[in-house]
């Protein structure tokens, strides 16, 4: 179905998006078993997922505190600004660009900066010019398990 409890710290909701590239849906997942709930992945911003996705958390008494980017395909982020306007305040953990990783210049520079050479980017345009969150902690015993 549409909305799966793969662990009692572990909701698949599919992403609403069937095709080619996504078969069912792109999958994301509510991961945590308390109030507050990570997000793997957001579909690709179609009308259908987020309210959806908006209902389990309903059902669960939850909010998400954060999101991660598994990387950043739109199928994967497009539905992020509908999960930031609900939760304006959410962690982005971003994944891997499709960019390759730039090298620095022979003599210095600003690309020469630890933070220009991680190949950071932005998901189709909507993390752009933000702040990344810190690496995230190890998972709690309940969601490890």
């Amino acid at each position: 179905g549409d909305v799966e409890v793969l662990s009692p710290a572990v909701i698949r909701v599919l992403g609403q998006n069937p095709g080619p590239a996504t078969l069912q849906g792109t999958n994301t997942y509510i991961i945590g078993s308390g109030e507050d709930r990570v997000l793997v992945d957001s579909s690709d911003g179609n009308s259908h997922w987020w309210p959806l996705l908006r209902s389990v958390l309903d059902e669960q008494g939850a909010r998400l505190t954060a999101v991660v980017l598994t990387h950043r395909h739109y199928d994967h982020t497009g539905g992020l600004d509908a999960v930031r306007h609900a939760f304006p305040g959410v962690a982005l953990w971003k994944g891997p660009s499709s960019e390759p990783p730039r090298r620095p210049p022979l003599h210095g520079g600003p690309q020469g900066s630890a933070a220009a050479n991680t190949a950071e980017g932005s998901a189709e345009g909507s993390t752009e010019g933000e702040e990344e969150a810190p690496p995230p902690p190890p998972p709690p015993d309940d969601v490890a398990g």
